[in-house]
């Protein structure tokens, strides 16, 4: 009997455990990604054949895949089939099927525990992963509002992001100055802009290819097809009424003959520049005989000059790997019956298209390039102003250049390089091609240079009579600071006011000092008082001269003496100046006043008869500048056109000016502005102007007058010599590339992921859009661009069943559970739903019967007990 109280005991102790099992399962009915447990009996040891009752042999989680709930949180996962997040405290780690996540403060993915989710986290971003055109910038910042090209791309155990963005290029794209850059591949605004789309395009589609490919090709390098155009321009002579000719890929482009040979294959060349994805300059370049070979640096621009240059035109596509078909080009004489002459093609280098990611990071080139554009400074003839005397042309020049391989801004050369004319002992320049050769010299016989010649970093450029020093194609993405130091001639600004007046004029001095009231004309003059000195009676004459003319207009007796201003000029005398007429005036307006002594009036200029045109009275009509008579200057002339008529007759000027003035000699008169003259001289120590307002330089009876006579610029003979900055800037678009790579390598060990893009030094902004593919990749996305942050890592057990649940959705490993294992991308592990939540797999309507169930085996285990007791009860009771 006593076997059957305890065997009933056991029941009622399995029933209770069951009982609270269940409960559990019904209370865990609304938690994400639970897995409700069961509980397993087994019967108990035996004796004689008779058990001792029941025990709880095992309570399992079943590991049944849940229900999914859209949720429309992206920071929400959920498992499909058998895996397990990983998580961790910083201490230990766990693995949960609940995948209610969010971006924490630390900017980490976390669980509602404030656990980080482990996965393989983005790597720390080096300066390998960039490629900027701006050494300061390493991240993307709103400037960069142009998305050149954006993929995600898996390899067999990394996944990398390629994100190129540039800032608006669109708006910084300016097109080259035609008369600095002709023939030298002169684009408009709209060609550039035009060529960076198409390199866009062919960028893009590398990366879809590169993307979708399994296996990743070998990379190999895409090249440019280069053509030389042969014109054979020194058997056909081409003028007036021919053109030149050429077919690309089936479209015909020509130039008519303009000015000259050379003219024309520079317009040409222009042309062929703004076709979409083309490069073109003309060069007097040809075959290298020596060697049998064609070097492309033999093709470079030629700065021929002349009316029967031998030069043709050099052709390449901007995008790797393109090819393109010159099936035909040469000139057409129209006085010969257009008779076709054909010219001959020189293959430099033919396309080559790559594979992989080196072709990728062949157009990629090609598109930093044409975004940004190598730096060209700029030195016209305006700044260089070379003298004739060669020994006087003493420049240096040097330059502040961040170097790539050093990471390091260095001068080069260490000192500043003496640019001289190699031939002679006169020390000096002669032209810009010494210049220009100067700084291209090399040290080494094999022409290839060396680190800290200027050549190595690089090349200078006579366009068009101006130098250009760009940087090369192996650095057009670094920017430097030149310093051309030289003679810097003394410039002297001269401003202008007033129009041209060639009416009549007369003149009439005042001396003394009065003893009664001055008046003009009979009138009274405002201000004066007796002892007004001559001067100063003049002085208040012009200040009252608008009272005092217009009264003497009034007056019926000078009808035919009309004045149209009264001028104080440079001796301090007075002068009258008189409307047009058709005779000389018979009455002077007269000054009285007691004490005062008046000369006799004197015609200082003539006019002109509006009637006949001729030239009545003494004087001459010419308006001189510097003691030379301008030509073609009509009364009434502006400043601006005074002046244009001034510097078209700068020659004779400058002679007689240089005649009568050998230590203040001019080398040029240059119109500045409407009203502003400069006056450069060819002396280089000029402290003061040279040319005053004075009588005999600029006349002020002619009615213009100087306003102002000002030194602009000092003479010196080791001056920094300042680029032209109208024509400098860059040969691209002028905006600035830049490009990152991430990776997310899935051998390394795991980690927090990381979500805020400014902690991870891709942006200057944190946040951006969060979703998570089914291989558990998490991407942020921002601006439209996508960036792999991190992969979730999904963890499998070979007995889930061994996992031991230690509250808040946790489990941990056990000895039966074994350790987490991982695939490379979670291959074969569960897939991960993004958005969504795994529903509890209690089901309630189960658990319900099961409580029914439980209450019934409870009811029942305790029934064999009450039985158990009450036979207990009577054999006690039979005993007494």
């Amino acid at each position: 009997m006593v076997g059957a109280l305890w065997t009933g005991i056991s029941g009622l102790a399995g029933s209770q455990t069951a009982l609270d099992n269940e409960s559990n399962n019904i209370a865990n009915v609304n938690t994400i990604g639970y897995k409700a447990s069961r509980i397993s009996f087994a019967d108990q040891m035996y004796q004689d054949k008779i058990g001792k009752g029941v025990t709880s042999f095992d309570i399992e989680k079943m590991y049944t895949q849940g229900n999914l709930k859209n949720t429309g949180v992206s920071y929400d996962m959920a498992l499909s089939s058998d895996g397990f997040f990983t998580v961790s405290n910083g201490s230990e780690t766990f693995y949960t099927r609940a995948g209610n996540f969010r971006m924490g403060e630390s900017g980490n993915l976390e669980d509602v525990g404030q656990n980080n989710v482990q996965g393989w986290a983005m790597s720390p971003i080096t300066d390998d992963d960039r490629i900027s055109t701006d050494i300061n910038a390493t991240y993307f910042t709103n400037e960069f509002s142009k998305t050149l090209g954006n993929k995600i791309i898996r390899d067999s155990s990394t996944i990398e992001t390629i994100v190129a963005k540039a800032t608006d290029f669109t708006t910084t794209a300016a097109s080259d100055v035609e008369t600095v850059f002709r023939g030298f591949g002169a684009k408009t605004a709209s060609a550039k802009k035009a060529d960076i789309d198409a390199l866009i395009t062919e960028y893009n589609s590398l990366l879809t290819t590169h993307a979708k490919a399994d296996p990743k090709p070998t990379a190999a390098s895409s090249s440019v097809q280069k053509n030389y155009l042969n014109f054979n321009l020194d058997t056909v002579k081409i003028e007036e009424g021919d053109e030149i000719y050429l077919y690309i890929d089936g479209d015909r482009y020509a130039e008519k003959f303009d000015t000259d040979e050379a003219t024309t294959l520079k317009k040409f060349a222009d042309q062929i520049a703004n076709l979409k994805g083309f490069d073109a300059h003309y060069t007097n370049g040809m075959e290298d005989n020596a060697s049998g070979t064609i070097g492309e640096s033999a093709y470079e621009f030629d700065n021929v000059s002349g009316n029967d240059p031998k030069g043709g035109l050099y052709i390449e596509s901007l995008i790797p790997g393109l090819q393109f078909r010159i099936t035909e080009f040469g000139s057409v004489d129209t006085s010969n019956d257009n008779q076709t002459t054909k010219g001959e093609v020189k293959t430099i280098q033919a396309a080559v298209q790559g594979t992989g990611m080196g072709a990728i990071e062949s157009v990629e080139e090609a598109l930093a390039k044409a975004v940004s554009g190598k730096q060209q400074d700029v030195y016209s003839t305006d700044e260089l102003m070379l003298s004739s005397t060669q020994v006087d042309n003493q420049f240096t020049y040097q330059i502040n250049i961040y170097d790539k391989d050093t990471k390091s801004v260095e001068n080069v050369p260490s000192v500043p390089l003496v640019l001289s004319n190699p031939v002679g002992a006169a020390g000096g320049v002669a032209s810009v091609d010494d210049i220009v050769n100067a700084i291209n010299t090399v040290a080494n016989a094999d022409g290839t240079a060396s680190k800290g010649e200027l050549a190595y970093y690089v090349k200078a450029f006579n366009v068009n009579g101006n130098l250009v020093v760009q940087t090369l194609d192996k650095n057009f993405d670094v920017e430097f600071t030149g310093e051309l130091k030289g003679p810097i001639p003394e410039q002297q600004l001269i401003k202008l006011t007033g129009n041209v007046d060639l009416a009549e004029h007369q003149t009439v001095g005042i001396t003394g000092t009065t003893t009664a009231l001055a008046t003009f004309a009979g009138n009274a003059i405002s201000g004066a008082v007796i002892g007004d000195t001559g001067e100063e009676t003049i002085d208040k004459i012009i200040a009252d001269k608008d009272a005092l003319i217009s009264a003497w207009n009034a007056d019926p007796a000078n009808v035919n003496d009309q004045l149209s201003n009264i001028l104080k000029n440079d001796a301090g005398e007075l002068e009258y100046v008189y409307e047009y007429q058709a005779a000389a005036p018979t009455i002077t307006p007269a000054v009285a006043g007691a004490g005062l002594t008046i000369s006799a009036t004197t015609v200082t200029q003539a006019h002109t008869d509006q009637s006949t045109g001729s030239t009545v009275g003494a004087g001459t009509t010419a308006f001189r500048f510097l003691d030379v008579e301008v030509t073609g200057i009509n009364h009434g002339d502006s400043t601006s056109a005074t002046i244009e008529k001034i510097v078209a007759d700068k020659d004779d000027i400058i002679t007689a000016w240089n005649l009568a003035n050998p230590t203040a000699e001019i080398d040029d008169i240059l119109k500045v502005s409407s009203d502003e003259l400069k006056i450069v001289y060819k002396n280089t120590q000029g402290d003061t102007p040279s040319i005053a307002a004075a009588s005999g330089y600029l006349d002020s009876s002619y009615g213009m007058q100087f306003d102002d006579a000002d030194e602009l610029v000092k003479g010196s003979f080791n001056g920094l010599i300042t680029r032209n900055n109208d024509y400098s800037g860059r040969e691209g678009a002028g905006a600035e590339f830049l490009k990152i790579t991430t990776t997310i390598n899935q051998t390394a060990s795991q980690d927090s992921i990381q979500l805020r893009l400014d902690s991870l030094g891709l942006t200057d902004s944190a946040f951006g859009d969060f979703s998570v593919d089914s291989t558990g990749l998490v991407t942020m996305q921002q601006d439209g661009v996508d960036f792999a942050v991190g992969q979730v890592s999904i963890a499998k057990f070979t007995d889930n069943r061994g996992l031991e649940a230690i509250g808040g959705n946790l489990l941990k490993a056990t000895t039966r559970s074994g350790t987490a294992l991982y695939n490379i991308d979670n291959d074969k592990t569960a897939e991960v739903n993004g958005g969504q939540l795994e529903l509890s797999t209690a089901d309630l309507s189960e658990s319900l019967v099961n409580l029914m169930v439980f209450q019934r085996a409870f009811e029942a285990n305790a029934k064999s007990i009450t039985t158990a007791d009450s036979i207990l009860t009577t054999l006690i009771q039979l005993k007494r």
